[in-house]
């Protein structure tokens, strides 16, 4: 069995405190399952009209770099990759359907 909690952090003065408030919620997550658990933060967000995807590959040697040049030229957009070993956070101003589309037809094993 999964599950999914959340906590959408507004009040800055209640930063200090995100530890303590989501410790609970993972206990009560640990009862759904022996599936592994594990913490998103969502931060830096993008300028208008930018989109931010959060994209993985099982291969550690894969190129992000040949990926953004690629996904560059393809939709003459800006875009910039950083890399974290199989995992990458692609921020670009092309539409993002397209560049959806563009990764399952042409970046499938993402």
């Amino acid at each position: 069995m999964c599950g999914i909690v959340g906590l959408y952090l507004k009040n800055a003065e209640l930063q200090a405190q995100l530890g303590k408030m989501f410790q609970p919620m993972l206990v009560e997550m640990s009862s759904r399952g022996p599936d592994s658990a594990g913490v998103a933060i969502y931060r830096n967000p993008v300028k208008a009209g930018q989109t931010k995807f959060s994209l993985a590959h099982n291969d550690p040697e894969f190129s992000w770099k040949t990926l953004e040049t690629e996904l560059a030229a393809t939709h003459q957009c800006d875009v910039s990759v950083y890399p974290v070993a199989t995992h990458c956070i692609l921020v670009t101003d092309a539409e993002e359907a397209e560049v959806v589309r563009w990764l399952k037809n042409s970046q499938s094993e993402i």
